[in-house]
């Protein structure tokens, strides 16, 4: 037990009477403070003796009625704000309903219905009885069966080709004799492109331009079906006593006019 002698006085003229516990032989008495009732001293040194052997439960104790001490008091701040925020609501509520109730007027009367079905007793020719007539000459206006009404079906999406792809296939050397030189050989250059349409069917008239002598042409072909890709080829041959630079575009004359990009060549015979 630590040495706290300086800061307890021993209890005189009474140690007589004092029938204390004793730990390590030593009377609680002989260090109880100073200047305390005896009745009191003895409670404190016991509450004192239970706060040590028992400081973890206390401590939780303490925490747990912290904790609803805390609980409570929101508890009850919580419900003076629902009262008071109540009596707010109903005060605007009658006031709101006093001038509702001025303006209020009379409910009107239900009139005396039919037996009869709603389809019955429709006119003719109004919407829910107008019918179309496959049978007129012009479908872009048919008449309805039971009036003068007319409905008119949306044109047709008109026919469209675009160009879904150009490129340069391929390129090879081609000679007249089996010793290749440059006055019997030349380069053959493949282009390939693909058309798609749609809302077909429909035709489509294309070219293919170049400022290669011979190679600019037109052609058409008939699409099929209401969509689809067709594709075509071109091939050119520049001999190699010809040298420069080249291109080659293809376009799309109809149904709308589209070109492509152009495609460049740089063509000689270097490796003859």
């Amino acid at each position: 037990m630590p040495q706290t002698q300086n800061n307890l006085t021993p209890i005189h003229g009474r140690r007589s009477s004092i029938r204390g516990r004793v730990r390590n032989g030593i009377h609680f008495a002989d260090f109880a403070p100073k200047g305390l009732p005896w009745l009191w001293t003895h409670a404190v040194v016991n509450a004192r003796h239970f706060i040590k052997d028992y400081n973890l439960a206390v401590g939780l104790t303490v925490a747990f009625l912290v904790l609803v001490i805390a609980a409570s008091f929101i508890r009850v701040s919580q419900r003076s704000s629902l009262a008071n925020l109540l009596a707010t609501v109903t005060t605007v509520t009658q006031g709101y309903g006093s001038l509702t109730s001025a303006d209020k007027v009379d409910t009107p009367e239900r009139g005396d219905t039919s037996d009869e079905p709603d389809e019955a007793i429709a006119p003719t020719g109004t919407p829910t009885s107008t019918t179309f007539n496959s049978g007129s000459s012009n479908p872009a206006q048919q008449p309805a069966s039971g009036g003068g009404n007319t409905v008119t079906p949306p044109p047709a999406a008109p026919f469209a080709a675009a160009i879904a792809a150009f490129q340069q296939d391929s390129v090879r050397l081609e000679c007249s004799i089996p010793n290749p030189n440059k006055p019997n050989c030349g380069k053959r250059y493949v282009f390939s492109a693909n058309v798609s349409t749609q809302n077909g069917p429909g035709t489509v008239s294309y070219g293919w331009r170049s400022n290669i002598a011979g190679a600019n042409s037109d052609g058409s072909y008939s699409a099929s079906g209401s969509s689809g890709s067709q594709s075509l080829q071109k091939s050119v041959t520049i001999d190699c006593l010809s040298p420069g630079s080249y291109n080659m575009q293809f376009v799309i004359l109809s149904p709308s006019q589209v070109q492509s990009k152009t495609i460049s060549i740089n063509h000689n015979c270097n490796g003859i």
